[in-house]
């Protein structure tokens, strides 16, 4: 091999290795994200914007129908104390 062969091989080299660490950085990154991903159901707190404390429980669930759905669970008062349900279990969603 003359040199020019030589230092043509490996500039070849060095390229296909670059593309191969972006790709194996590229699906390492998206495999974290991945798993990152969890569940929606579940409780959540709501945070209020401009007071940056917390305002209500919400409990979110999936149906049998794919849909996702929300109920409040509980409210926090003015000190940041958690209080019962503001809606008995009998009242239901009137629009529905």
């Amino acid at each position: 091999m003359t040199t020019i062969q030589k230092y043509n091989a490996s500039v070849l080299m060095k390229k296909h290795l670059t593309k191969v660490l972006f790709l194996l950085v590229l699906t390492m990154v998206s495999l974290v994200a991945k798993a990152q991903v969890g569940s929606m159901t579940g409780d959540w707190t709501t945070i209020n914007d401009k007071t940056k404390k917390p305002q209500a429980v919400v409990h979110i669930a999936k149906a049998t129908d794919g849909y996702y759905y929300g109920k409040i669970c509980g409210i926090y008062d003015a000190k940041g104390c958690l209080i019962e349900s503001p809606y008995p279990e009998e009242v239901k969603n009137s629009s529905a």
